[in-house]
């Protein structure tokens, strides 16, 4: 458990924190694996899957998330040489999180619109 007291001194390193319990951690690098990066170049290859993985993680922590959210914290870090929001998401975020719901690892959040709220399946 994060923030438990030593109760000996001098009794070894303290444990390790215990995983989230919001998911039970999403494999993020086989999620990664699956998707077909788009790009004509590495650095926009490379930013592109980086901003895909910051998503994933984000959902992996965080539990659902609507497209807002993700791309207020996606877009700024990795725009993968789109010029706007709605450029990477229609054209990147969105079909790569609908691939890997596909693949059975993410879903739609309830209550969203079609490709609005995502989630790791549990």
């Amino acid at each position: 458990m994060v923030g438990r007291r030593r109760t000996g001194a001098g009794t070894g390193p303290e444990p390790a924190p215990e995983p989230s319990d919001a998911n039970d951690g999403a494999d993020v690098d086989a999620m990664l694996d699956v998707v077909d990066v788009p790009g004509w170049d590495e650095d926009v290859v490379a930013d592109r899957r980086a901003g895909l993985e910051l998503t994933l993680r984000l959902l992996d922590e965080r539990g659902p998330m609507r497209r807002r959210a993700i791309l207020d914290e996606v877009y700024p870090e990795h725009p993968g040489d789109y010029d706007s929001r709605d450029s990477i998401w229609a054209n990147w975020l969105q079909p790569a999180l609908s691939e890997l719901a596909d693949e059975g690892f993410l879903r739609r959040a309830t209550g969203t619109h079609d490709d609005d709220g995502w989630d790791v399946k549990q």
